[in-house]
Protein backbone atom coordinates (compact mmCIF):
# COMPACT_ATOMS: atom_id res chain seq x y z
CA UNK A 1 0.00 0.00 0.00
CA UNK A 2 3.23 2.67 0.42
CA UNK A 3 4.42 2.09 -2.89
CA UNK A 4 1.12 2.84 -4.34
CA UNK A 5 0.44 5.90 -1.94
CA UNK A 6 4.58 6.82 -3.18
CA UNK A 7 3.64 6.70 -6.60
CA UNK A 8 0.64 8.72 -6.55
CA UNK A 9 2.07 10.81 -4.56
CA UNK A 10 4.94 11.20 -7.10
CA UNK A 11 2.99 11.31 -9.96
CA UNK A 12 1.30 14.19 -8.92
CA UNK A 13 4.31 16.47 -8.21
CA UNK A 14 5.81 15.22 -11.71
CA UNK A 15 2.44 16.00 -13.88
CA UNK A 16 2.22 19.50 -14.41
CA UNK A 17 5.96 18.76 -15.77
CA UNK A 18 4.69 16.37 -17.64
CA UNK A 19 2.22 18.10 -19.63
CA UNK A 20 4.79 21.19 -20.47
CA UNK A 21 6.70 18.37 -21.37
CA UNK A 22 4.32 16.65 -23.71
CA UNK A 23 3.74 19.86 -25.50
CA UNK A 24 6.80 21.39 -25.92
CA UNK A 25 8.50 18.76 -26.06
CA UNK A 26 7.69 15.15 -26.67
CA UNK A 27 5.64 16.35 -29.75
CA UNK A 28 8.52 17.29 -31.42
CA UNK A 29 10.13 14.39 -30.59
CA UNK A 30 7.90 11.97 -32.03
CA UNK A 31 7.27 14.09 -35.05
CA UNK A 32 11.31 13.94 -35.96
CA UNK A 33 10.97 10.00 -35.29
CA UNK A 34 8.11 9.94 -37.56
CA UNK A 35 6.01 8.01 -34.49
CA UNK A 36 3.03 9.57 -32.95
CA UNK A 37 1.24 6.34 -31.11
CA UNK A 38 2.79 3.11 -31.48
CA UNK A 39 6.37 1.88 -31.72
CA UNK A 40 6.99 -1.79 -33.19
CA UNK A 41 10.38 -3.64 -32.81
CA UNK A 42 11.49 -6.94 -33.47
CA UNK A 43 13.61 -9.65 -33.91
CA UNK A 44 14.47 -9.54 -29.89
CA UNK A 45 14.43 -7.84 -26.71
CA UNK A 46 14.82 -3.68 -26.81
CA UNK A 47 17.21 -2.81 -23.79
CA UNK A 48 14.97 -0.88 -21.33
CA UNK A 49 15.92 2.21 -21.14
CA UNK A 50 14.83 2.82 -24.82
CA UNK A 51 11.85 1.10 -24.03
CA UNK A 52 11.01 3.56 -20.84
CA UNK A 53 12.28 6.53 -23.27
CA UNK A 54 9.65 5.81 -25.65
CA UNK A 55 6.94 5.03 -22.93
CA UNK A 56 8.06 8.64 -21.28
CA UNK A 57 7.66 10.40 -24.17
CA UNK A 58 4.20 8.74 -24.58
CA UNK A 59 4.91 6.01 -27.41
CA UNK A 60 3.53 2.79 -26.97
CA UNK A 61 6.10 -0.02 -27.57
CA UNK A 62 5.15 -3.74 -29.04
CA UNK A 63 7.74 -5.72 -29.41
CA UNK A 64 7.82 -9.04 -31.07
CA UNK A 65 10.42 -11.74 -31.07
CA UNK A 66 11.76 -14.13 -33.59
CA UNK A 67 14.44 -16.24 -35.38
CA UNK A 68 15.55 -17.06 -38.96
CA UNK A 69 14.37 -20.77 -37.98
CA UNK A 70 10.85 -19.10 -37.06
CA UNK A 71 9.20 -18.14 -39.57
CA UNK A 72 8.81 -14.82 -38.82
CA UNK A 73 7.40 -14.25 -35.10
CA UNK A 74 6.72 -16.94 -32.18
CA UNK A 75 6.29 -14.13 -29.24
CA UNK A 76 5.24 -10.84 -29.43
CA UNK A 77 3.45 -7.88 -26.76
CA UNK A 78 -0.01 -6.55 -27.21
CA UNK A 79 -1.44 -3.53 -26.25
CA UNK A 80 -3.32 -5.31 -23.59
CA UNK A 81 -0.70 -7.00 -22.17
CA UNK A 82 2.00 -5.27 -23.07
CA UNK A 83 4.91 -4.96 -20.37
CA UNK A 84 8.16 -3.20 -20.96
CA UNK A 85 10.96 -5.58 -20.80
CA UNK A 86 9.67 -8.69 -22.09
CA UNK A 87 8.93 -9.56 -25.82
CA UNK A 88 5.07 -10.82 -24.71
CA UNK A 89 3.16 -13.80 -24.99
CA UNK A 90 3.83 -16.92 -27.58
CA UNK A 91 2.01 -16.36 -30.23
CA UNK A 92 -1.31 -19.05 -30.84
CA UNK A 93 -0.16 -22.63 -31.01
CA UNK A 94 3.35 -22.19 -29.89
CA UNK A 95 4.95 -23.50 -26.86
CA UNK A 96 8.19 -22.28 -25.09
CA UNK A 97 9.80 -23.98 -22.33
CA UNK A 98 12.98 -23.04 -19.92
CA UNK A 99 15.42 -25.05 -19.76
CA UNK A 100 18.54 -25.93 -17.38
CA UNK A 101 22.24 -25.45 -19.82
CA UNK A 102 23.88 -28.03 -17.88
CA UNK A 103 21.08 -31.26 -17.54
CA UNK A 104 18.25 -30.20 -19.78
CA UNK A 105 15.79 -30.47 -17.40
CA UNK A 106 12.73 -27.95 -17.19
CA UNK A 107 12.70 -25.69 -15.06
CA UNK A 108 9.66 -23.68 -13.10
CA UNK A 109 8.29 -20.65 -14.27
CA UNK A 110 10.61 -17.41 -12.46
CA UNK A 111 13.88 -19.56 -13.23
CA UNK A 112 16.38 -18.30 -15.77
CA UNK A 113 17.91 -20.60 -18.59
CA UNK A 114 18.28 -21.53 -22.41
CA UNK A 115 14.63 -20.78 -24.20
CA UNK A 116 13.23 -23.86 -26.29
CA UNK A 117 10.42 -23.12 -28.59
CA UNK A 118 8.22 -25.38 -30.62
CA UNK A 119 4.85 -25.03 -33.07
CA UNK A 120 4.03 -24.32 -36.52
CA UNK A 121 6.68 -21.11 -37.11
CA UNK A 122 8.96 -23.71 -36.35
CA UNK A 123 11.45 -24.77 -39.14
CA UNK A 124 11.49 -28.64 -39.51
CA UNK A 125 15.38 -29.10 -40.35
CA UNK A 126 17.83 -27.42 -42.06
CA UNK A 127 18.00 -28.03 -45.88
CA UNK A 128 20.73 -30.76 -47.01
CA UNK A 129 22.43 -30.24 -43.49
CA UNK A 130 21.09 -33.48 -40.95
CA UNK A 131 23.62 -32.90 -38.76
CA UNK A 132 22.58 -29.12 -38.00
CA UNK A 133 18.99 -30.02 -37.75
CA UNK A 134 19.92 -32.57 -35.20
CA UNK A 135 21.89 -29.66 -33.12
CA UNK A 136 19.02 -27.24 -33.80
CA UNK A 137 16.08 -29.09 -32.76
CA UNK A 138 15.73 -32.62 -30.64
CA UNK A 139 13.46 -35.72 -31.06
CA UNK A 140 10.34 -33.61 -30.11
CA UNK A 141 10.88 -30.65 -31.77
CA UNK A 142 12.03 -27.91 -29.38
CA UNK A 143 14.20 -25.81 -31.59
CA UNK A 144 17.35 -24.85 -29.29
CA UNK A 145 17.04 -20.39 -29.47
CA UNK A 146 20.55 -19.82 -27.88
CA UNK A 147 19.27 -17.07 -25.55
CA UNK A 148 18.86 -16.91 -22.18
CA UNK A 149 15.62 -16.08 -20.21
CA UNK A 150 12.41 -17.18 -18.30
CA UNK A 151 8.80 -17.16 -18.43
CA UNK A 152 6.89 -14.74 -15.80
CA UNK A 153 4.78 -17.29 -13.19
CA UNK A 154 0.94 -16.52 -13.37
CA UNK A 155 -0.52 -15.03 -9.96
CA UNK A 156 -4.20 -14.50 -9.22
CA UNK A 157 -3.65 -11.34 -7.59
CA UNK A 158 -1.63 -7.93 -7.14
CA UNK A 159 0.02 -6.40 -9.74
CA UNK A 160 1.30 -8.91 -11.82
CA UNK A 161 -1.34 -10.69 -12.52
CA UNK A 162 -1.77 -9.80 -16.27
CA UNK A 163 1.91 -10.72 -17.21
CA UNK A 164 1.96 -14.50 -16.07
CA UNK A 165 3.56 -16.40 -19.17
CA UNK A 166 5.33 -13.30 -20.66
CA UNK A 167 8.66 -14.04 -22.22
CA UNK A 168 11.80 -12.37 -20.48
CA UNK A 169 15.19 -12.49 -22.72
CA UNK A 170 18.27 -11.62 -20.84
CA UNK A 171 21.13 -12.36 -23.35
CA UNK A 172 22.57 -15.07 -25.38
CA UNK A 173 23.97 -18.15 -24.18
CA UNK A 174 26.68 -17.90 -26.79
CA UNK A 175 27.98 -14.81 -29.09
CA UNK A 176 27.58 -15.98 -32.01
CA UNK A 177 28.60 -13.72 -34.93
CA UNK A 178 26.88 -13.59 -38.30
CA UNK A 179 29.07 -12.76 -41.21
CA UNK A 180 28.19 -11.58 -44.55
CA UNK A 181 29.29 -14.75 -45.85
CA UNK A 182 26.04 -16.62 -43.43
CA UNK A 183 29.37 -18.31 -41.51
CA UNK A 184 29.71 -17.65 -37.85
Amino acid sequence: MFDYLWSKTIATILWPLHVLATKFVYKKIRSAIGIQKTAKSGGGSLPTHIEKFYEAIGLEVQNGYGLTETSPCIAGRRPYYNVLGSVGHPIPLTEFKVVDSETGEILPPGSKGIIKVRGPPVMKGYYKNPLATRQALDEDGWLNTGDIGWIAPHHSVGRSRRCGGVIVFEGRAKDTIVLSSGIF
